[in-house]
């Protein structure tokens, strides 16, 4: 549902900015989760964390594609998602092990403090690469390269 509206709507900014936001929506409801008891906020707050990671996911791919030279998609889309899933694998045996020692409420704020500082510096890094990124348009890409010449 979130990447749906996502791509109907005509979002400002640059897709780093993009999942930046979302990153920051989805943490914020994430950390809120934690101390909400009302069952309709809670709904409305994990459908702003599930349209939160749609975003991000979406807005990450399409930053991907931007900045990866064509012959290089599937490698790094295959590196891109098998990461991930060890990632998800990673945090879920972390998550595990933590509730056998804390609440779930004090879980979730250890996940977020652990979380907290690697989105931020996933969106550092992404804003100091810019500098060394050149852009392309799709004129520039589809101009011809010049004559081949053999030695």
């Amino acid at each position: 549902m979130g990447a749906i509206l996502y791509g109907v709507t005509d979002v400002p900014g640059t897709y780093t900015a993009q999942s930046w936001t979302a990153i920051v929506i989805l943490l914020l409801a994430v950390g809120l989760s934690a101390y909400v008891d009302a069952p309709p906020l809670l709904i409305g707050l994990l459908c702003a964390v599930g349209i939160g990671q749609s975003v991000c996911i979406v807005a990450r791919n399409l930053s991907l594609r931007e900045r990866l030279h064509p012959d290089l998609h599937v490698v790094g889309f295959a590196l891109l998602y098998s990461l991930s899933g060890v990632g998800y694998g990673i945090s879920a045996g972390i998550s595990a092990a933590a509730l056998v020692f804390f609440s779930p409420q004090t879980t979730v704020i250890i996940g977020l403090g652990l979380s907290s500082p690697q989105a931020v510096s996933s969106v550092s890094f992404a804003d100091s690469d810019k500098s060394t990124h050149k852009e392309t348009t799709t004129s520039s890409r589809l101009q011809s390269p010049g004559p081949v010449t053999s030695l």
